[in-house]
C-alpha cells in the first residue's frame, strides 16, 4: 500500500501485512503542520495529486507549486505536471 500526502512532500509504503513501512520525506522543514488554514491556503504549495500503480511501479503526479502559480501558468498556455515513479522497494 502507499500513501503520498497531497500538502507534505511525504510518500509511505506500507505491505499489507504490516510488517513493512518506508517514509519518504522530502524537504522535511518546509511544510509544517497544526495549521489548517494556511495549509489549504491558495499560497501553500501542492505536492502530490494522483497514483497509479502497476505490479512493479508506483506512479505519482507531482505539482510542486502552489494553486496561484498553477492557475498564472495555465493563463499563459503553460499546462503541465510531473510525473514521479517508485518501485515498491
Amino acid at each position: 500500500m502507499v500513501y503520498a500526502c497531497k500538502y507534505f512532500r511525504q510518500i509511505k509504503f506500507l505491505s499489507l501485512d504490516g510488517k513493512k513501512e518506508r517514509h519518504l520525506i522530502f524537504d522535511q522543514n518546509k511544510t509544517k503542520s497544526g495549521n489548517t488554514k494556511a495549509m489549504l491556503a491558495p499560497t501553500n504549495i501542492t505536492y502530490y495529486w494522483k497514483i497509479s500503480q502497476t505490479s512493479e511501479n508506483v506512479y505519482l503526479s507531482y505539482s510542486g507549486r502552489t494553486p496561484i502559480e498553477v492557475g498564472n501558468d495555465f493563463k499563459k498556455g503553460i499546462d503541465y505536471i510531473h510525473i514521479e515513479e517508485f518501485d515498491w522497494n
